[in-house]
Protein backbone atom coordinates (compact mmCIF):
# COMPACT_ATOMS: atom_id res chain seq x y z
CA UNK A 1 0.00 0.00 0.00
CA UNK A 2 1.59 3.30 -1.54
CA UNK A 3 1.80 5.72 1.55
CA UNK A 4 1.03 9.67 0.94
CA UNK A 5 2.44 12.95 2.95
CA UNK A 6 -0.15 15.14 4.29
CA UNK A 7 0.40 18.11 4.93
CA UNK A 8 -2.36 20.21 6.44
CA UNK A 9 -2.65 23.94 7.63
CA UNK A 10 -4.42 25.22 10.26
CA UNK A 11 -6.44 28.17 11.01
CA UNK A 12 -6.28 29.72 13.77
CA UNK A 13 -7.27 32.57 16.33
CA UNK A 14 -3.98 35.90 15.55
CA UNK A 15 -1.39 36.01 17.88
CA UNK A 16 -0.68 39.39 19.43
CA UNK A 17 2.97 41.20 20.35
CA UNK A 18 4.24 39.73 23.39
CA UNK A 19 1.60 36.66 23.50
CA UNK A 20 2.85 33.29 25.02
CA UNK A 21 3.33 31.21 21.69
CA UNK A 22 3.96 27.50 23.64
CA UNK A 23 -0.17 28.54 25.04
CA UNK A 24 -1.13 29.68 21.92
CA UNK A 25 0.25 26.61 19.86
CA UNK A 26 -1.60 24.33 21.97
CA UNK A 27 -4.63 25.91 22.31
CA UNK A 28 -4.78 25.66 18.35
CA UNK A 29 -3.30 22.31 17.63
CA UNK A 30 -5.70 19.26 17.10
CA UNK A 31 -5.44 16.81 19.44
CA UNK A 32 -4.85 14.69 16.42
CA UNK A 33 -1.61 15.70 16.70
CA UNK A 34 0.49 12.54 16.93
CA UNK A 35 4.16 10.63 17.62
CA UNK A 36 6.01 11.03 14.20
CA UNK A 37 4.92 14.28 12.74
CA UNK A 38 6.40 17.46 11.64
CA UNK A 39 4.83 20.68 13.48
CA UNK A 40 6.08 24.05 11.29
CA UNK A 41 5.48 27.53 12.87
CA UNK A 42 6.03 30.68 10.74
CA UNK A 43 9.09 32.73 11.88
CA UNK A 44 6.53 35.79 12.38
CA UNK A 45 4.83 33.93 15.49
CA UNK A 46 8.45 33.66 16.75
CA UNK A 47 9.15 37.24 16.29
CA UNK A 48 5.84 39.07 17.63
CA UNK A 49 6.02 36.50 20.81
CA UNK A 50 9.19 37.60 21.47
CA UNK A 51 8.54 41.14 20.73
CA UNK A 52 10.47 42.03 18.05
CA UNK A 53 8.65 45.48 16.36
CA UNK A 54 9.91 48.36 15.98
CA UNK A 55 8.00 51.35 14.91
CA UNK A 56 8.63 53.02 11.33
CA UNK A 57 8.89 56.66 12.91
CA UNK A 58 12.04 55.27 15.09
CA UNK A 59 14.70 54.78 12.27
CA UNK A 60 14.83 54.18 8.78
CA UNK A 61 14.48 51.25 6.91
CA UNK A 62 18.14 51.35 5.90
CA UNK A 63 19.68 51.58 8.97
CA UNK A 64 17.76 48.70 10.51
CA UNK A 65 18.66 46.76 7.68
CA UNK A 66 22.40 47.21 8.54
CA UNK A 67 21.62 46.92 11.96
CA UNK A 68 19.62 43.35 12.06
CA UNK A 69 21.95 41.71 9.18
CA UNK A 70 24.75 39.39 9.71
CA UNK A 71 26.38 40.43 7.16
CA UNK A 72 25.80 43.79 4.46
CA UNK A 73 26.70 42.76 0.42
CA UNK A 74 25.00 46.14 -0.91
CA UNK A 75 21.23 47.71 -2.70
CA UNK A 76 19.67 45.70 -5.31
CA UNK A 77 17.35 46.49 -7.37
CA UNK A 78 13.68 47.98 -6.66
CA UNK A 79 14.85 49.27 -3.64
CA UNK A 80 15.88 46.07 -1.84
CA UNK A 81 19.11 45.47 0.36
CA UNK A 82 21.10 42.46 -0.08
CA UNK A 83 21.83 41.20 3.60
CA UNK A 84 23.15 37.16 4.83
CA UNK A 85 20.92 36.89 8.23
CA UNK A 86 20.56 33.53 9.64
CA UNK A 87 22.67 31.65 7.23
CA UNK A 88 20.30 32.91 4.17
CA UNK A 89 20.62 34.77 1.41
CA UNK A 90 17.97 37.17 1.83
CA UNK A 91 16.70 40.70 1.05
CA UNK A 92 16.73 43.46 3.96
CA UNK A 93 17.79 41.24 6.43
CA UNK A 94 14.41 39.27 6.37
CA UNK A 95 12.55 42.50 8.02
CA UNK A 96 9.11 42.54 6.78
CA UNK A 97 5.88 44.47 7.99
CA UNK A 98 3.40 42.28 5.94
CA UNK A 99 0.22 40.85 8.43
CA UNK A 100 1.65 43.84 11.34
CA UNK A 101 -1.64 44.55 13.08
CA UNK A 102 0.31 48.45 13.71
CA UNK A 103 1.55 48.41 10.92
CA UNK A 104 5.30 48.01 12.34
CA UNK A 105 8.42 46.66 11.63
CA UNK A 106 9.00 42.91 12.23
CA UNK A 107 12.19 41.72 12.99
CA UNK A 108 13.30 38.22 12.03
CA UNK A 109 13.63 35.91 15.85
CA UNK A 110 16.44 35.86 18.13
CA UNK A 111 18.30 33.15 19.54
CA UNK A 112 16.70 30.99 16.41
CA UNK A 113 18.05 27.43 17.32
CA UNK A 114 17.92 27.56 21.07
CA UNK A 115 14.12 28.66 21.09
CA UNK A 116 13.59 25.89 18.58
CA UNK A 117 15.30 23.28 20.96
CA UNK A 118 13.51 24.91 23.79
CA UNK A 119 9.92 25.01 22.37
CA UNK A 120 10.52 21.29 20.83
CA UNK A 121 11.02 20.10 24.93
CA UNK A 122 8.11 21.94 26.49
CA UNK A 123 6.04 20.87 23.48
CA UNK A 124 7.40 17.39 24.27
CA UNK A 125 6.36 17.36 27.48
CA UNK A 126 2.71 18.36 26.39
CA UNK A 127 2.33 15.73 23.79
CA UNK A 128 3.91 12.94 26.30
CA UNK A 129 6.46 12.07 23.34
CA UNK A 130 9.74 13.37 21.79
CA UNK A 131 9.68 11.54 18.47
CA UNK A 132 8.26 14.35 16.39
CA UNK A 133 10.10 17.34 14.74
CA UNK A 134 9.69 20.87 14.67
CA UNK A 135 10.61 23.69 11.59
CA UNK A 136 10.44 27.24 12.25
CA UNK A 137 9.64 28.50 8.55
CA UNK A 138 10.13 31.40 6.86
CA UNK A 139 9.69 32.55 3.13
CA UNK A 140 12.35 33.40 0.48
CA UNK A 141 13.53 34.63 -2.61
CA UNK A 142 15.72 32.62 -4.94
CA UNK A 143 18.16 34.06 -7.77
CA UNK A 144 16.65 34.16 -11.36
CA UNK A 145 13.59 32.69 -9.87
CA UNK A 146 10.51 35.00 -9.59
CA UNK A 147 8.07 34.88 -6.11
CA UNK A 148 8.48 33.53 -3.18
CA UNK A 149 8.92 29.78 -1.41
CA UNK A 150 9.44 28.39 2.12
CA UNK A 151 12.95 27.64 4.24
CA UNK A 152 13.46 26.69 7.39
CA UNK A 153 15.74 29.01 9.83
CA UNK A 154 15.66 26.60 12.53
CA UNK A 155 14.35 22.29 13.28
CA UNK A 156 14.57 19.93 15.70
CA UNK A 157 13.55 16.11 16.33
CA UNK A 158 14.73 14.58 12.90
CA UNK A 159 17.21 14.35 10.54
CA UNK A 160 17.52 17.50 8.24
CA UNK A 161 19.72 16.19 5.54
CA UNK A 162 20.28 12.92 3.97
CA UNK A 163 23.95 12.13 2.85
CA UNK A 164 23.55 10.09 -0.30
CA UNK A 165 27.34 10.09 -0.99
CA UNK A 166 28.41 6.06 -1.73
CA UNK A 167 24.70 4.68 -2.46
CA UNK A 168 24.39 3.46 -6.23
CA UNK A 169 21.95 5.74 -8.73
CA UNK A 170 19.73 3.40 -11.82
CA UNK A 171 22.78 3.16 -14.03
CA UNK A 172 25.47 1.25 -11.15
CA UNK A 173 27.22 4.75 -10.61
CA UNK A 174 28.53 5.41 -7.20
CA UNK A 175 27.12 9.16 -6.22
CA UNK A 176 30.36 11.19 -4.60
CA UNK A 177 28.47 14.02 -2.94
CA UNK A 178 25.00 13.81 -3.51
CA UNK A 179 22.85 14.96 -0.39
CA UNK A 180 19.07 15.72 0.31
CA UNK A 181 17.87 18.68 2.43
CA UNK A 182 14.36 17.44 3.52
CA UNK A 183 13.90 20.08 5.87
CA UNK A 184 13.73 23.31 3.62
CA UNK A 185 11.49 20.33 1.26
CA UNK A 186 9.44 20.15 3.89
CA UNK A 187 9.23 24.20 4.96
CA UNK A 188 8.64 25.12 1.50
CA UNK A 189 5.49 22.74 0.98
CA UNK A 190 4.18 23.88 4.62
CA UNK A 191 4.59 27.69 3.31
CA UNK A 192 2.82 27.14 -0.21
CA UNK A 193 -0.11 25.31 2.40
CA UNK A 194 0.04 28.41 5.28
CA UNK A 195 -0.01 30.77 2.56
CA UNK A 196 1.34 34.07 2.09
CA UNK A 197 -1.46 36.70 3.10
CA UNK A 198 -4.54 36.47 4.86
CA UNK A 199 -5.12 32.66 5.13
CA UNK A 200 -4.37 32.66 8.92
CA UNK A 201 -2.94 29.95 8.95
CA UNK A 202 0.59 30.21 10.81
CA UNK A 203 0.82 26.68 11.77
CA UNK A 204 1.21 23.59 9.50
CA UNK A 205 1.24 19.62 10.57
CA UNK A 206 2.69 17.58 8.00
CA UNK A 207 2.42 13.61 8.45
CA UNK A 208 3.62 10.30 6.80
CA UNK A 209 6.68 12.14 5.94
CA UNK A 210 9.69 9.51 5.50
CA UNK A 211 12.50 10.76 8.25
CA UNK A 212 14.61 9.91 10.77
CA UNK A 213 13.59 11.21 14.16
CA UNK A 214 16.86 12.30 16.24
CA UNK A 215 17.76 14.67 18.73
CA UNK A 216 19.68 16.97 15.91
CA UNK A 217 20.42 20.52 16.73
CA UNK A 218 18.96 21.86 13.54
CA UNK A 219 21.87 23.35 11.87
CA UNK A 220 23.43 20.58 10.12
CA UNK A 221 21.45 21.91 7.33
CA UNK A 222 23.81 25.07 6.68
CA UNK A 223 27.64 25.57 5.33
CA UNK A 224 29.27 28.44 5.90
CA UNK A 225 30.63 31.21 3.45
CA UNK A 226 34.01 29.37 3.03
CA UNK A 227 32.53 26.20 2.14
CA UNK A 228 29.70 27.30 -0.28
CA UNK A 229 29.64 26.77 -3.75
CA UNK A 230 27.74 30.42 -4.61
CA UNK A 231 30.44 32.37 -2.39
CA UNK A 232 32.23 33.61 -5.65
CA UNK A 233 28.90 35.41 -6.60
CA UNK A 234 29.33 37.03 -2.85
CA UNK A 235 32.22 36.67 -0.83
CA UNK A 236 34.05 39.76 -1.89
CA UNK A 237 30.96 42.35 -1.82
CA UNK A 238 30.39 41.63 1.89
CA UNK A 239 30.88 45.42 3.12
CA UNK A 240 31.66 46.25 6.79
CA UNK A 241 28.79 48.46 8.85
Amino acid sequence: MLLYMIIKGLKTNILKENDNLLEFIKANLQSTFKQKAVLVVTSKLVSLSQGLTISKDNTSKEELIKKECDEYLGEGLYGHHLTIKNNLLMPTAGIDSSNSESDRYILLPRNIHGYTKNLHQELSSFFDFNNWGLIISDSKTTPLRRGVTGAALSYHGFQGVTELKGQIDLFGKRLRVTSQNRVDALAAAAVFEMGESNEQTPICIITEAKLNFTTDNGESVFVDKENDIYSPLYIDKIIQH
